[in-house]
């Protein structure tokens, strides 16, 4: 491409597509945005700077039905006239977003968000989530493959002398975006026709494009600046870069320089303007329908009324002069206007939605708690109540599709949270770049800006953008133009540390492989670590990712927490060899390359020398598919499925045990395949728990069971979160008791899979159950190790006037000791039941007998912590060596990390599925 014409920058966004062009021959014309011919109804073509990320799958005779026309673009065509492949039977642009908002099912969105998710294969089709009967299904790949591809028709059109894919061309993505989002995109591009690309970090786009407008005054502008930070929110993400500034001097000039360099990225965060008009719309609505103005809206029909109530929205943000929009939905056909409604949205009540709900204040964030770098929006975030739409209407603010959105609508707090991961601290002087649609406003700018300014010392430096929207497709032309010597690049080294998952000792650890800062395509040997090949087989490597929380040296090895790590697919590949050896011995060497994804090779130690390069198996990344036998599937539906008569609606239910172990064989040894796949199968059928009481208790009894512990397996998560939504009706039959155990026990065995905000909510729920005789709320509430302190010392004192009155109740003994133990099984870390309380308890248990009551030995054992009276613990210690307790325990009172999963098990309270263990940090 060295004698490419022209430089290309594409901003594949979320929500809008652009492309701008420098003409290297000319290039005091500057950066351009290239004007693409779009359908805005049908047979008229308007010319727009973007081209929506849209896209509508044709059926030509729902079309026809539903606008009353024929005479429509022929789904067969597409705008140039090409009958691209790409584009066939379809329709781009505002025609697009007209026809979706009218036909339901038929509207592909937020495709470049499905390209970074792991529960579904982005290279299936899987695009309209909900399509309609008829529609044909695209991958997420290839609707963005149409996007590039349109763009490259409308391209080559308009300069058929200097065709896209021979320019020099560069496509910007999510810095978040990890390893296989990254490889997807290389692949929509490719597909597209666009095989020889680069790719731009977003945010460090529209830092490129600051930087090319200020070279003139860039030293003046960065003075005593410590980092930038680069806030990019736009219609589906919000994307966060630190840059450090680093003065300089030319040694030849004697003048001052500005070092830029890119330190650190935010994890992928699914929350952007498009979850701001959802929650508008559905606030909107809520009010219509307590007028009684309307019930309920058909999906087409809402996703209208979204779109009103965005462009209401825009016009409040964009005129200082208006204080109120009417907001209204025609009625479609014959009764156009009899179905007509409108509400008024004010600016008042339009910056209250978006300043507590999206942009809350430090007052608000320091209230909720987000004060340490562990405290993390992305996994411990409440379920925030405008994610549910009383009529199951897709109104969420979050959960249209099955994507993973943001939990926590707060952007405020995820930025804070990222800012204290990377140890921004108050004394630094921090500049910030505002980018992205939803930061087109100034107000909505001046409410990021008052909710950071307290946590720092020196005023924060706004930098201006005077083109939010364009300024990612424009700094790809500058970073473009950088790399040519226009001016001095900004460094771009890894942002995330990598590792490699391996066993030792019955544990997984996670080897460092590359860690942050590592130069792009310097190549590193893994220290200490030599491994031994099989040879004729297929290789497999597990690896690891971070976030740069913190900063490693090569080799070193982490336990792997769950909330720490993400997975990515596994690093394999065929192995063949000159040598006859059945197997060699290699060490591992590991790169970055210039797309920021990780590569690693075999590299043999012995003669003769050979080198394996590994990659990426994209195959992996959906979820394992899991299927019932069809004799579970037939007992699930003969229990929970369709109504039988009353006289024998119970037998199958009664059986369910001894008829699914006849099947699978004693529960005790099933795979956690096989437990994940019955709680799916139990899942689907959750209404009908509540057909009697018997088949309540056995649901709940089932799905905590084959859940536990609430984590460890792909897609718990998301299991998590169904099983959450029943929470708030409790059970139907409130005078059996049974069923209230096994509801308190299920929830007691998948505490593990609740996060901190998740936790305290059920407990602030349930609190006044723990006045009833039941010991199993207290068990429950026992095992969550995300309470608050004062929770736990609530509850702490409960059970102990408990054990006063009844020491025989050996529940409310491993409850204590479970509430009370420093060792935890899942949480990072756990607020601690203070000393003063609990020594005065360790007094009291020393008198009891302990050969009797071996569980109060054990509770002795859990309650005793590091700031311990020494003259108590050495009592402790004695009197368990007196009673014989188990070694393990011993070592538990050293503080010794044992490795008896039995004794784990035991603090557990339950076993654990084969297959799956907990954090033991």
């Amino acid at each position: 491409m060295s004698d490419a014409r022209y430089f290309i920058s594409i901003d594949l966004g979320t929500s809008q597509t652009l492309l701008a062009y420098f003409d290297c021959h000319h290039p005091d014309l500057g950066s351009q945005l290239l004007l693409i011919p779009q359908s805005i109804a049908p047979g008229q073509q308007q010319l727009f700077p973007s081209l929506p990320s849209l896209r509508f799958q044709c059926d030509k005779k729902m079309v026809g039905e539903a606008t009353g026309t024929d005479n429509l673009v022929k789904p067969s065509e597409d705008p140039f006239g090409a009958r691209d492949e790409l584009l066939m039977n379809a329709h781009f642009g505002p025609l697009a977003e007209q026809l979706g908002a009218q036909i339901e099912g038929h509207l592909i969105t937020g495709a470049k968000s499905w390209l970074s998710q792991r529960h579904l294969d982005p290279a299936q089709p899987i695009l309209p989530w909900a399509a309609a009967s008829g529609v044909s299904k695209l991958s997420a790949v290839d609707a963005s493959a149409s996007y590039l591809r349109y763009l490259l028709l409308a391209w080559n059109q308009q300069h058929p002398q200097h065709r896209l894919e021979n320019q020099k061309v560069v496509i910007t993505l999510p810095a978040s975006f990890d390893d296989v989002a990254r490889l997807y995109t290389q692949q929509a591009a490719a597909r597209a026709g666009l095989h020889q690309v680069q790719f731009l970090e977003e945010p460090q786009a529209a830092f490129y494009d600051w930087y090319a407008r200020h070279q003139q005054d860039l030293v003046q502008q960065l003075a005593n600046i410590d980092r930038v930070l680069v806030c990019d929110i736009g219609g589906g993400t919000s994307d966060f870069s630190l840059i450090r500034v680093k003065p300089t001097t030319d040694s030849v000039a004697s003048a001052e320089k500005i070092e830029l360099q890119r330190i650190a990225v935010s994890q992928h965060i699914l929350l952007g303007g498009d979850n701001i008009d959802a929650a508008l719309a559905q606030q909107l609505l809520q009010k219509l329908k307590s007028n009684g103005q309307v019930q309920k809206l058909s999906k087409g029909r809402l996703q209208q009324w979204r779109l009103a109530c965005r462009l209401a929205k825009e016009q409040l943000l964009t005129s200082t002069e208006l204080t109120q929009v009417n907001v209204t939905l025609l009625g479609a056909g014959t009764r156009l206007i009899g179905d007509s409604f409108t509400e008024v949205l004010t600016r008042e009540a339009l910056m209250q939605l978006i300043a507590e709900g999206f942009f809350p204040a430090i007052e608000i964030l320091k209230r909720d708690g987000l004060t340490q770098a562990q405290d993390s929006p992305h996994q411990d975030s409440p379920h925030n109540e405008m994610n549910r739409d009383d009529d199951n209407q897709s109104a969420s603010a979050f959960s249209d599709v099955s994507l993973a959105y943001a939990k926590d609508p707060a952007i405020t707090r995820h930025l804070r949270h990222f800012l204290a991961v990377h140890q921004v601290n108050p004394s630094m002087h921090l500049a910030l770049l505002c980018n992205g649609g939803v930061l087109t406003s100034d107000i909505v700018q001046g409410l990021l800006i008052n909710a950071l300014q307290p946590s720092f010392q020196q005023r924060i430096l706004h930098l201006d953008n005077p083109h939010p929207q364009h300024a990612v497709a424009l700094g790809g032309i500058a970073y473009l133009r950088a790399q040519q010597g226009a001016f001095v690049p900004i460094r771009a080294q890894l942002p995330r540390n990598y590792f490699l998952q391996i066993a030792a000792d019955d544990q997984r650890l996670a080897l460092c492989i590359l860690p942050k800062g590592s130069a792009l395509g310097e190549i590193l040997r893994v220290p200490e670590q030599n491994f031994v090949l099989h040879l004729g087989t297929m290789v497999r490597f597990e690896l690891l990712m971070d976030q740069g929380q913190e900063t490693l040296t090569l080799g070193d090895l982490r336990p792997v927490n769950r909330h720490h790590y993400q997975q990515l697919p596994a690093l394999q590949l065929p192995l063949a060899s000159q040598s006859l050896q059945r197997q060699r011995p290699i060490y591992l060497q590991a790169s970055a390359n210039a797309l920021g994804n990780v590569q690693l090779q075999c590299v043999t130690l012995d003669e003769p020398i050979e080198c394996w390069d590994l990659c990426f198996d994209l195959k992996v990344t959906a979820a394992p598919k899991l299927v019932l036998p069809p004799a579970v599937q037939q007992l699930l539906t003969a229990c929970f499925g369709a109504k039988l008569p009353r006289h024998e609606a119970q037998s199958p239910i009664k059986l369910f045990k001894k008829s699914i172990e006849k099947i699978w064989g004693a529960k005790a040894l099933w795979s956690v395949e096989q437990l994940r796949a019955l709680a799916d199968g139990l899942l689907s059928y959750a209404k009908a728990r509540r057909r009697s009481a018997l088949h309540e208790q056995v649901w709940w009894q089932w799905i905590g069971f084959t859940l536990r512990p609430g984590l460890g397996f792909v897609q718990d998560e998301q299991r998590m979160q169904m099983l959450l939504t029943l929470r708030p009706a409790g059970i139907q039959y409130q005078q059996d008791t049974q069923v209230w155990r096994e509801w308190w026990l299920a929830w007691r065995r998948v505490s593990g899979g609740l996060s901190a905000p998740e936790q305290q909510q059920f407990f602030q729920l349930h609190v006044n159950q723990l006045g009833k005789a039941l010991t199993e709320p207290l068990e429950c509430f026992a095992s969550f190790e995300h309470l608050t302190l004062a929770n736990k010392i609530h509850l702490a004192i409960e059970i102990w006037q408990r054990l006063q009155q009844n020491p025989q109740i050996t529940a409310l003994w491993w409850s204590l000791g479970r509430l009370g133990s420093p060792y935890a099984l899942y949480a990072s870390q756990m607020e601690l039941l203070p000393l003063e309380l609990i020594e005065p308890w360790l007094s009291q248990l020393l008198i009891r007998d302990w050969q009797q009551q071996p569980l109060i030995a054990f509770t002795a054992v859990q309650l005793v912590q590091s700031g311990v009276n020494p003259a108590l613990r050495e009592a402790i210690e004695q009197k368990m060596k007196l009673s014989k307790c188990p070694a393990s325990w011993l070592l538990l009172l050293s503080g010794e990390h044992s490795q008896d999963q039995q004794l784990y098990q035991r603090i557990l309270g339950d076993s654990l599925p084969l297959g799956i263990g907990l954090n033991k940090n």
